[in-house]
């Protein structure tokens, strides 16, 4: 599995259609303790783990977002702002909305990737 950096470039390798991300940093949580929605009463919360279960639970996961998302909201973006927001929590702010990834379902990307 690839280890990757905030400001590493990724793609989804499961997905055909979605375009380049920027990987702003890591959790430090596994998949099956990485929660993406509360749910109500008892109901235990959705994980990274059951929204992805072609991937091992126990797989770290990376807070991602894409790449055309920072470029339509920060005119002229870098990735120490994006980062520097991204850990100050004030990336939604601009309406850029982060995702967490297990890291098995990235792959490695450059800038002239077709995506």
């Amino acid at each position: 599995m690839t280890r990757f950096d905030a400001g590493d470039l990724a793609i989804d390798e499961d997905s055909d259609e979605s375009g380049l991300l920027v990987v702003l940093g890591d959790t430090g949580e596994k998949a099956d303790e990485y929660v993406i929605w509360e749910t109500p009463g008892d109901d235990p919360p959705i994980t990274a783990a059951a929204k992805n279960p072609g991937h091992d639970p126990s797989t770290p996961v990376v807070e991602a977002v894409y790449l055309d998302d920072l470029r339509g909201a920060m005119d002229e973006w870098d990735l120490d702002e994006a980062v520097n927001r991204y850990d100050a929590g004030s990336l939604e702010d601009l309406g850029v909305r982060t995702y967490g990834f297990p890291a098995s379902r990235l792959a490695s990307a450059s800038a002239d990737d077709p995506r």
